[in-house]
């Protein structure tokens, strides 16, 4: 009897798994489709994104926000020990299940900004509301 509830308690713990939504999904990079979005400036970002940043302290963060048919993705990549840092897009797209935002920390490209006190690089992008995970992806 002790050998049948064993395989019995496995099928019940995979049946809660998938009845509480896990699941691995594929993501298709060759159908990937590029979507638009608008790199803010710190002046245009709304409070209530900020304010989502600033909590994050100097700790490396990936963040999203929605605001109705918006949705802000932000990615900060810590405290630099340096000035000069940027941060590149690589690409923002969909694979029709997931949103995939791939970035790039490019470093200090001259002595004078690495000389300058240390830094935390963010970028914040706005983009039509896909109503989907999001991925973030460092080049």
């Amino acid at each position: 009897m002790k050998k049948g509830r064993i395989p019995a308690a496995l099928c019940l713990v995979c049946l809660l798994l998938l009845a509480g939504g896990c699941r691995a999904e594929r993501i298709d990079r060759n159908g990937e489709k590029e979507l638009a979005y608008t790199v803010m400036k710190t002046e245009d970002i709304p409070e209530e994104v900020m304010k989502t940043m600033e909590e994050q302290g100097e700790e490396p963060y990936q963040l999203c926000y929605q605001d109705g048919e918006v949705l802000y993705l932000m990615r900060g990549y810590g405290k630099q020990e340096t000035g000069g840092y940027s941060i590149q897009i690589e690409s923002l797209s969909s694979s029709g299940a997931t949103v995939i935002f791939r970035t790039k920390l490019l470093g200090p490209q001259s002595r004078e900004e690495q000389k300058s006190d240390g830094s935390c690089p963010y970028i914040v992008v706005r983009t039509e509301n896909q109503e989907l995970p999001v991925l973030f992806e460092d080049s």
